[in-house]
C-alpha cells in the first residue's frame, strides 16, 4: 500500500515516512534509511515524525552492530 502511495506521489514526504516506517519495522534498513532522510528533506520543518523515526532506526543499527558484536567475540577464541 505505501510503496504503491510513492509510487504515484514519490515527492510526499507523509508516503515516504510511512513506507520508510514500514520497512524500518521489516528490517529493511537501507532502504528505510534513505526513504525516511527524503521525507525529512521534503516535509515542513515542524514535521517530527520522520526523524523520530530516522532516530528510531539509528538506534536499531546500533543495537544491532552490538549485539552482532557479541556474538563474533563469544564465537572466537
Amino acid at each position: 500500500k505505501e510503496r504503491k502511495a510513492v509510487e504515484l506521489e514519490p515527492d510526499n514526504y507523509l508516503h515516504l515516512n510511512d513506507l520508510g516506517y514500514g520497512l524500518l519495522e521489516a528490517g529493511q534498513l537501507e532502504e528505510a534509511e534513505s526513504l525516511l532522510k527524503r521525507s525529512i528533506n521534503l516535509a515542513p520543518p515542524d514535521y517530527e515524525f520522520a526523524r523520530n523515526n530516522l532516530k528510531y532506526l539509528y538506534e536499531k543499527k546500533a543495537e544491532l552492530k552490538t549485539t552482532s558484536g557479541k556474538r563474533n567475540s563469544r564465537g572466537s577464541k
